[in-house]
């Protein structure tokens, strides 16, 4: 199924056909908000204790901001 336009197997059209007649109802309540939930923030997560994030800091300084 890599042809290069001409589809000529006659089942497949006929398959397509079906499937181009079946209109999908307006299903109420399919609302989708248009907004990201989780927004960029200025600083990464911390995935570690802060006292340990702290002792990183001492030792090795601010990590260089990934952009």
């Amino acid at each position: 199924h890599h042809g290069h336009g001409g589809n000529c197997d006659p089942t497949r059209e006929g398959l397509w056909g079906l499937i181009a007649q079946q209109r999908v109802g307006n299903r109420s309540g399919r609302l989708e908000p248009r907004a990201i939930k989780r927004r960029p923030k200025p600083y990464p997560l911390l995935t570690k204790p802060r006292a340990i994030a702290r002792e990183d800091i001492r030792t090795y300084g601010h990590p260089a901001k990934l952009k």
